[in-house]
């Protein structure tokens, strides 16, 4: 007798796995319920015990691997399966495959997809994987690689990309350090290994494509989709993409007849073959991850191989600088190229761009390049200036505290200046609020605000003069704080204190920001505007991006490289964000 199934899914039924791919490739013409009944029968399984669980509704029937059934074989198939799941209807079946359910027409059936891994997930995938191939040893580096890199732990998540993951890892025991390789030594595994591992047969028209050609026709529909900002892209954008390319090779100019045929098989095998491209809806489709399309559209552009048609290609993705979504795109590019030396100095001249079409941000980065030269430090800090440059426009630009603070008491002295200028400005603000509100909610809100601006106010200034060496600074930074009313300190009386700061506030903030003029280069009033913040914040963006193609695993001449980092902002904190 057969034992049932204990689990808490479907307890008390039997799962029996049939390889659809086993069952087509079969010497003998049986039909699916005598192949199924002949194996189990190698498993002590009698036919009379299999059909007493179909009459009582105990079997849950697992079709693996319908995609890869042959055209030849693939009617009379289907039929097998329809034609079981109807006789016995009241058991449970499922079909797997990597193209959409929508394509086969198996109406009764339910379409579902698989959910991404989870963490957990991941690891008893790695397991097994690993000790299938009697290297259980691996895991626990495998898994720790993937921990330590938030890229590859994103890819992680998709089955199909882990299974890439595990195949990569396995011979070397480590990823690509250049990422691109990573992408490159996995999709030649999928392009290329895969079915030839698996000995799945194909259509013809794809199959006889050669590695490199599958590249360029992937390529060639992954830019021409990016470009449009369509992640996702109808049937017949991906066909005319398809029937463009294949209008050149040798076959089709011999029998144009046979285009459009070619076309439709070339777009199923695609998806069935290898997963890159996977329809997720019917007649929408998409890269089954956003790496891979960047990947493409990026494989596309270093494959352009004259040089006029590259300089034209790499200056067409200059004009995306400040879109995020091709990010990855140039990260990819610049460590893809052989030299990367045009691309870096095109990004360079988009940076300057942004700074000679405003005179207030000029005014500004020269203010930068002289505050940041003057800045010491205790430690030796090989890039000093660079490391100044991003510290003082993000506390000035961005408004925000970062992580090199401690690198230098001249950044802990003025970031506490900043904060105490910031703090009078805002108390200005709040009091300038507070004459306008009429729900009580609102004033009580206020009320607490000013109280806390008070308060930190003094904090403020008592470090400040702490944490100064300078005398003269000292001096006038205590000079000023003894201007202060104790009615500002203790917040007893809110009204007197306002009415204080009316009267001298803004005078008394005057000075304070003189002092930080005069004395530490700080605190000017740049008034920038808000088109003028967005185009300092884009200009951060993109010198974020340099940093990080230069940083990245790309070939950039010497000289280019000294030129960029004498007049550029870097390098950029990765732990800032």
């Amino acid at each position: 007798a057969v034992s049932a199934n204990k689990s808490e899914i479907l307890p008390g039924h039997v799962p029996i796995f049939i390889s659809l791919k086993d069952f087509q490739e079969q010497n003998t013409n049986i039909d699916l319920k005598t192949y199924i009944e002949n194996e189990l029968s190698k498993c002590h399984v009698d036919k009379e015990s299999f059909n007493r669980l179909l009459r009582e509704s105990k079997v849950i029937f697992l079709f693996d691997g319908l995609d890869e059934v042959r055209k030849e074989a693939f009617n009379q198939v289907s039929r097998q399966i329809k034609e079981i799941s109807q006789t016995y209807n009241q058991n449970r079946f499922i079909i797997t495959c990597r193209l959409a359910a929508s394509e086969y027409k198996f109406e009764s059936f339910l379409e579902a997809e698989v959910c991404e891994f989870t963490g957990k997930q991941v690891r008893m995938f790695a397991n097994n994987w690993f000790a299938i191939k009697n290297s259980p040893h691996k895991t626990e580096k495998f898994i720790s690689r993937i921990k330590n890199d938030k890229e590859i732990s994103e890819l992680s998540t998709s089955p199909l990309l882990l299974t890439l993951l595990c195949m990569v890892f396995e011979d070397s025991e480590e990823f690509p350090k250049n990422q691109s390789e990573l992408y490159k030594e996995g999709l030649d595994i999928l392009l290329r290994k895969w079915d030839v591992s698996r000995a799945i047969e194909r259509p013809e028209t794809y199959r006889k494509l050669s590695k490199n050609k599958k590249e360029d026709l992937l390529s060639k529909i992954a830019y021409a989709t990016f470009q449009k900002n369509e992640g996702l892209f109808r049937k017949r954008t991906i066909e005319n993409e398809i029937r463009d390319y294949i209008l050149n090779l040798p076959r089709s100019i011999s029998a144009p007849e046979e285009v459009e045929p070619d076309c439709n098989s070339v777009l199923k095998s695609m998806v069935a073959q290898h997963g890159l491209i996977v329809e997720v809806a019917k007649g929408i489709y998409s890269f089954s991850h956003r790496t891979f399309h960047e990947y493409f559209v990026s494989l596309k552009i270093v494959k352009t191989l004259d040089p006029e048609e590259q300089r034209a290609v790499l200056e067409s993705l200059a004009i995306h600088i400040n879109d995020y979504r091709w990010q990855g795109v140039f990260s990819l590019v610049s460590c893809m190229l052989p030299k990367a030396d045009y691309l870096i100095k095109l990004i360079k001249y988009r940076i300057d761009k942004i700074v000679e079409e405003s005179e207030k941000i000029s005014l500004f980065m020269s203010w930068l390049d002289q505050k940041s030269s003057s800045v010491k430090s205790e430690r030796n800090i090989g890039n000093l200036k660079s490391t100044a440059q991003v510290f003082y426009f993000n506390r000035i630009v961005r408004e925000r505290i970062t992580s090199q603070q401690s690198l230098s008491q001249d950044f802990i002295l003025d970031s506490k200046l900043i904060d105490l200028l910031n703090c009078c400005l805002e108390i200005q603000n709040n009091i300038e609020l507070s004459s306008g509100l009429s729900s009580q909610e609102q004033i009580n809100e206020t009320i607490y605000r000013l109280k806390k601006n008070y308060k930190d106010l003094f904090s403020y200034m008592k470090r400040c003069i702490s944490k100064t060496n300078e005398e003269s600074t000292k001096d006038r930074l205590v000079s000023l704080k003894e201007e202060l009313p104790s009615s500002l300190k203790k917040s007893n009386n809110l009204e007197v204190s306002n009415q204080w700061w009316i009267e001298n506030g803004q005078h008394w903030s005057s000075r304070l920001r003189n002092i930080l003029i005069e004395n530490r280069n700080i605190g000017h009033d740049w008034g920038f505007t808000r088109a003028e913040t967005q185009s300092l914040q884009e200009y951060y963006n993109v010198n974020k991006l340099l940093s990080n193609c230069l940083n990245s695993d790309c070939y950039v001449s010497r000289n280019v490289r000294e030129e960029i980092s004498r007049s550029t902002l870097l390098p950029i904190d990765k732990h800032e964000e």
